[in-house]
């Protein structure tokens, strides 16, 4: 199983929003940081759009060449044509070196690393077609959360949160090529192995859509309280 950090202070945390896309996981994120400054607790932010600006020089050009090598493909492009094994082990590249660069020197500093999702996205689709242990495997040693927050939304709703989908998010690697059907058929199984992480890993479930902000502030008013029992 991946390893959690030590670090210099006991107050660093890794909190990380989870779910399937379209979920809302961007956006409680962006929030729930907010809400965290505000509260002037040391938040550090990580997403894969704007990590790369949390460092500088060459790791800050690394991570944004992977991350364009990675996501930034034509929409017409057949990604499972270049095989499992390329995108599983670059993906867990990717998580390798935001977690050594990023995730473990913030949570040393002291910081509430608070992650648009962690490596259990992947996991979850890597799931659908193996086992979860072996899934979680291509990650091991990638520093596990202290809390999850997975927002366990039905496809159907997220479906109606986009207005296009990637090739990948409706299963293009399952062998499902529709749009809305293509999406929800393969979220839907996606987020059957998202439960089973849920159980495992004894995460906080959000069921119901609620509003980004409101929940953000319920989540923030649980870390705020956390941080002042460990302080």
């Amino acid at each position: 199983m991946p390893n959690k950090p030590e670090g210099s202070s006991h107050r660093g945390r890794l909190v990380t929003i989870e779910g399937i896309d379209g979920c809302g996981k961007s956006v409680l994120a962006k929030e729930l940081v907010t809400l965290l400054r505000h509260r002037d607790l040391p938040t550090l932010l990580v997403s894969r759009k704007t990590v790369s600006d949390t460092v500088s020089g060459f790791m800050s050009t690394h991570l944004a060449d992977l991350a364009h090598l990675i996501w930034e493909y034509p929409e017409s492009a057949r990604t499972s044509e270049l095989g499992f094994d390329h995108w599983a082990h670059l993906l867990a590249a990717w998580y390798y070196v935001v977690d050594h660069v990023v995730v473990r020197p913030g949570i040393a500093r002291g910081n509430l690393v608070i992650v648009d999702a962690w490596f259990y996205k992947y996991v979850a689709r890597f799931a659908v077609d193996m086992d979860i242990a072996e899934a979680l495997r291509f990650f091991s040693g990638v520093t596990v959360p202290d809390q999850v927050v997975w927002l366990d939304l039905p496809p159907e709703l997220c479906a109606t949160r986009r207005e296009q989908f990637r090739p990948t998010e409706r299963g293009e690697w399952a062998g499902k090529d529709g749009e809305i059907a293509g999406f929800v058929e393969y979220q839907t199984r996606v987020r059957t192995q998202f439960s089973k992480l849920a159980v495992t890993g004894r995460w906080h479930v959000e069921h119901k859509p609620r509003d980004p902000m409101c929940l953000a502030y319920r989540v923030s008013e649980e870390l705020t309280r956390e941080w002042a029992a460990e302080a």
